[in-house]
């Protein structure tokens, strides 16, 4: 099944208050036991360094939202994250 850019949209989800250090694998690694990673982004600033929030698209939306009940208020590496349903106003502006 082929999902279309507003199917995506409904399950994808977006991780803040990530840790500095926080990369493409260590995301897979929190959010893949949560479902089927269709796509993930860690975005990253003009020097290099992640800008502490990333996003994930999962298979279903069944699967984002068992990511968002498990893993919002959770602590990561010391830092309490936040993770919501991605919202395509001006996040999406930020990647």
């Amino acid at each position: 099944m082929s999902l279309n850019r507003s199917q995506k949209d409904q399950f994808e989800v977006c991780l803040r208050n990530l840790p500095d250090r926080f990369d493409e694998e260590s995301l897979f690694t929190l959010c893949s036991p949560y479902g089927q990673i269709v796509h993930l982004k860690v975005p990253r600033g003009d020097n290099g360094e992640t800008k502490r929030h990333a996003y994930v698209t999962f298979a279903t939306e069944d699967e984002a939202k068992q990511a968002i009940f498990r893993l919002d208020g959770t602590s990561v590496e010391g830092k309490e994250i936040t993770v919501k349903l991605a919202k395509k106003t001006q996040e999406s502006k930020e990647r």
